[in-house]
């Protein structure tokens, strides 16, 4: 298995229990694995076609990737209705 490739898992994962943690449980853990997906893949397609600078973990581009992931979360937060017993 590439090292890339599990960089980039262990950075979905990282990045998914970041997303449940920081949006104090308000969404869920499949619509925070969603957000990391998508910001990790956004974020990396963002850096290598606009090439963006900033900081590489291996092939990988963090910084943008937790941007992406942060911008999805809260895109997430607003547009999914909460369950009724959560406030």
């Amino acid at each position: 298995m590439s090292p890339d490739l599990v960089l980039t898992v262990l950075l979905v994962l990282l990045l998914a229990q970041a997303a449940y943690v920081l949006t104090s449980n308000r969404l869920p853990y499949g619509y925070c694995l969603i957000a990391a997906i998508g910001g990790v893949l956004a974020g990396e397609l963002l850096s290598v076609y606009a090439r963006v600078p900033g900081p590489q973990l291996g092939s990988l581009h963090p910084l943008a990737d937790v941007l992406l992931v942060g911008m999805l979360s809260t895109v997430f937060l607003l547009f999914v209705p909460t369950s009724a017993g959560v406030a």
